[in-house]
């Protein structure tokens, strides 16, 4: 068992050593800010992989590591490349127009950014990446519609997860809840097609908080930097199985149902897109993960007799408290450490 886990910390130090040989190499020209985009990239992505990858590493524990890296490294490298040409040269899918690049607010104290997020991971608080990332560069009229932006999300996930959940496990509870066709062909196929669609949803509203550090106009160095940033990332969270945050997810019910994943990440896809496209404001995924998780566990406490009475809603919803006031705890601590943070960039400047 320990020789497994000294093992598995070799190939990720040996990992990250990699990535930051290069960083040195390919972002030599501007290295302070790559350094804080690789430090950030990989605890987001860390931090996150709650919401991406990780319901596919709950279901999939026997998968082949580097055919997994290759599904999903593949996609993450599509997305930037896309949106390098949706953008007109920038990485972040329209979303940091309205928000400039401030080359002189950037120094060596934004290394502790990656390092709160860390921290939060620790602690295991789906904190919100982007109300810590993105309101160091933003006035104070974007932050408050991305705050808006943000509870309407987590409203709108969870009345329409509730909706769906509700229906599926009235109308096809038995077909859902049968494990036997976990093996299908077909089913597996689907999870392969919904999770790589969640994965791409995903990165689309992310990358911007990847590269809000650095100039608006990447080209090619910077997009393969980028690239390997991230497909190093996803290298050490398959090989420590989710790390941390994997505890949550293993938590909430029927997560080794194929079924269930395959709708899951179908839903959370949809919200991701529709909820991204209604303005360009920057937007945090947790509570839209979280609104949807709250809809789901209400609806199979709804359709399910395994407790009765007031004990199974009770049991129900403090669970989804426990989620959802540890969200709102991250968004605080991420505004206030933001308001220290750049108080303390103006005083030095």
């Amino acid at each position: 068992m320990f020789e497994i886990i000294k093992e598995k910390n070799i190939k990720k130090n040996i990992a990250l050593l990699l990535m930051f040989l290069f960083v040195v190499i390919l972002g030599r020209d501007n290295l302070l800010s790559w350094i804080v985009v690789a430090l950030t990239t990989y605890n987001i992505i860390f931090n996150n992989s709650i919401q991406t990858i990780g319901l596919f590493i709950s279901s999939n524990k026997e998968n082949n590591i580097l055919h997994t890296l290759l599904f999903f490294g593949s996609i993450f490298v599509f997305s930037v490349v896309l949106s390098w040409f949706v953008t007109s040269g920038g990485v972040h899918y329209h979303l940091l127009d309205t928000i400039d690049y401030k080359e002189n607010h950037i120094n060596i104290l934004f290394i502790f950014l990656p390092l709160m997020l860390y921290f939060f991971t620790k602690k295991r608080i789906p904190v919100s990446a982007t109300f810590l990332v993105i309101p160091l560069f933003a006035n104070k009229d974007t932050i408050e519609n991305m705050i808006n932006k943000t509870s309407v999300s987590y409203l709108l996930s969870f009345i329409v997860s509730l909706m769906v959940y509700n229906f599926l496990y009235k109308k096809y509870k038995d077909i859902i809840s049968n494990e036997k066709e976990n093996t299908s062909t077909t089913w597996i196929v689907a999870e392969y097609i919904s999770t790589g669609v969640l994965w791409f949803s995903w990165l689309t509203i992310s990358l911007c908080n990847f590269v809000v550090f650095l100039p608006r106009n990447f080209y090619f160095k910077d997009i393969l930097l980028l690239s390997l940033i991230g497909i190093i990332t996803i290298y050490c969270i398959l090989i420590s199985r989710g790390g941390e945050m994997q505890k949550i997810i293993t938590q909430k019910s029927d997560v080794k149902n194929i079924k269930t994943t395959v709708i899951f990440n179908t839903l959370f896809s949809f919200m991701l897109l529709f909820i991204q496209h209604i303005n360009t404001i920057p937007i945090t995924s947790t509570w839209m993960f979280l609104g949807i998780l709250a809809g789901r566990e209400i609806a199979i406490s709804i359709n399910t007799f395994s407790l009765t009475g007031a004990l199974k809603y009770k049991n129900c919803l403090l669970k989804i408290w426990r989620d959802l006031f540890s969200a709102i705890l991250g968004i605080i601590f991420s505004l206030l450490f933001v308001y220290i943070f750049n108080y303390i960039i103006f005083l030095i400047n």
